[in-house]
């Protein structure tokens, strides 16, 4: 894959009703990787200071630790990842 290719070749979106004012939930996405791979679970979100990001599915073990389902493998995929779903996002007027 080329550096500037897009990691994510579709999004799916489900908007959260009012928003999550709390939460900061914008809504769910599924994301599809490669035409092989589908990301379920993946949370659209919003900082207090406006910033969108995305929060990957994980699970609770049974000793109350988090763990990761999915997750990008360091932080430049993450950035690439995030920069991919936003973009989509706003193509369609999903966000501003």
């Amino acid at each position: 894959m080329t550096p500037n290719a897009s990691l994510v070749e579709a999004v799916t979106f489900k908007a959260h009703p009012g928003a999550g004012a709390k939460t900061g939930l914008i809504g769910m996405a599924t994301l599809r990787l490669a035409g092989a791979v589908l990301i379920e679970g993946v949370a659209v979100r919003r900082t207090r200071e406006g910033r969108v990001y995305l929060s990957f599915p994980s699970r609770e073990m049974r000793t109350g630790e988090r763990r990761h389902v999915v997750r990008p493998v360091d932080a430049a995929a993450r950035k690439r990842v995030e920069e991919d779903v936003i973009a989509q996002l706003r193509a369609r007027g999903v966000l501003p």
